[in-house]
């Protein structure tokens, strides 16, 4: 694996559950080793940021790295997330336009007011659809 590859992720790693992984509910490591098997298992798709709440939650909820890993590739493929995830994003661009399109079929007044400020879908929520809305959810430690 590409040493640029393994930088991104231990950086994502580090940024991401900083509360979870404090309280040693998800451990550091085992985060990395799930994404750098994806990474080196798939290499058209490698990875992105935002894998890392998605395989971070799963690891989480799973309790060990090789169910995390097996049921992350299994969501990818049989959901056909790797065009969330590639180059070029090809489904992310297909969910900013069918989100504008819902916008502007449900609340007309919300999206002319989009439009008047020049507002983009990719501002609000590019990390909503990158990490299957799991950046928004609270931690377990936020709930109480």
């Amino acid at each position: 694996l590409e040493k640029s590859i393994e930088d991104l992720i231990l950086l994502d790693v580090h940024r991401s559950f900083q509360g979870l992984i404090e309280i040693k509910a998800i451990n550091h490591d085992s985060l990395v080793n799930v994404l750098n098997v994806y990474a080196y298992s798939n290499p058209k798709v490698r990875y992105c940021q935002g894998m890392n709440f998605l395989a971070g939650y799963l690891l989480l909820i799973l309790g060990n790295e090789s169910d995390a890993f097996k049921y992350f590739s299994c969501l990818i493929e049989r959901f056909q997330m790797h065009n969330l995830y590639i180059q070029d994003v090809p489904l992310l661009k297909q969910y900013f336009f069918e989100l504008d399109r819902l916008i502007f079929l449900h609340c007309p007044e919300l999206s002319e007011y989009f439009i008047a400020e020049g507002l983009s879908m990719s501002y609000f929520s590019s990390a909503w659809f990158m990490t299957c809305l799991l950046y928004t959810s609270p931690s377990p430690r936020d709930r109480g």
